[in-house]
């Protein structure tokens, strides 16, 4: 008998040690938003304040989440769009265009203001943003470059060259409300270099660029011609490092979808594995009971 319970208690021992290793091995692995940081959020969603310090706290530690994240914010608080951008873009630089990207998914319409606030909150990365922003609303492309040049001025050419090129249909209006927005912001950037630089980027007619920045800006063409001209060589040197900045916008793009996929997975997972640990039924072992005659006893 006294085998028999050592050895159950050995087998109990060795079971909680590998089960205790394999919750212990799933949590240093485990990607996905968790019901407690969903919790959190819902919880901060009354008020934009609340909501974007909450957001960016989970991003400081969870930065891989970072889509995730995003999404659920704007979900509880489709209001508070710009204002998650901004703070999540604070907190973590890095992930700027990807958050930017996953919020235009739940709320396109506020494409611009998301632009803007993520821009303005990590200017070097205003064109990679705007281009992530644009590949979820690109009906919208000529208004998010001329935010993200608003948001970062000095950044216009960039801006301009990037999502032109990537949205080369929509060059014409993009050069002009990037003109117009370079002026009002007081970028360097003079309004014929920037019809230059998309002229190059898009691979588009230069006349008509010109025409169109002339248009909105209030120009002669003449004039936007000819600082066309002596920005040329400005504009060469812009568009040269322009793909890598649009397959940086559309890397951010496509990573916002696939954290937000992995995230759900991972959740559906978890809350399978809940459901079938609540319900395996525990099942008794019978006692086995000494036979006095078999164990030698007296009687």
């Amino acid at each position: 008998m006294r085998r028999l319970q050592k050895l159950a208690v050995a087998t109990a021992l060795a079971g909680g040690v590998f089960f205790g290793m394999q919750t212990l091995a799933y949590a240093q692995t485990s990607a996905a938003l968790t019901a407690e940081m969903g919790s959190q959020i819902d919880g901060a969603a009354a008020t934009p304040e609340a909501l974007s310090a909450m957001v960016a706290n989970l991003v400081q530690t969870n930065p891989t989440l970072a889509a995730a994240i995003a999404k659920r914010a704007t979900q509880s608080n489709p209001a508070a769009a710009a204002q998650i951008a901004q703070a999540m873009a604070q907190a973590a630089p890095q992930q700027a265009a990807v958050v930017a990207a996953a919020i235009t998914e739940i709320a396109p319409q506020a494409a611009s203001q998301v632009t803007a606030a993520a821009a303005s909150a990590a200017p070097q990365q205003a064109a990679t943003i705007a281009v992530a922003v644009a590949a979820r609303a690109p009906a919208a492309a000529p208004q998010i470059a001329a935010a993200a040049t608003r948001a970062a001025p000095q950044s216009a050419l960039q801006v301009a060259a990037a999502v032109s090129r990537a949205n080369p249909q929509a060059a014409s209006q993009i050069a002009a409300q990037v003109s117009v927005a370079a002026a009002q912001s007081g970028s360097t950037a003079n309004s014929g270099t920037i019809a230059a630089t998309v002229a190059s980027a898009s691979r588009t007619s230069a006349a008509a660029i010109i025409t169109s920045v002339a248009a909105a800006t209030g120009t002669s063409v003449a004039a936007i011609a000819s600082q066309a001209a002596q920005g040329a060589a400005t504009a060469a040197q812009v568009v040269a490092s322009t793909d890598v900045t649009v397959q940086n916008g559309l890397n951010a793009t496509a990573q916002a979808s696939t954290q937000t996929a992995t995230s759900t997975q991972q959740q559906q997972q978890q809350q399978q594995q809940q459901t079938v640990t609540t319900n395996t039924p525990v099942v008794e072992q019978p006692v086995v009971q000494e036979n006095p005659a078999q164990t030698g006893s007296p009687t």
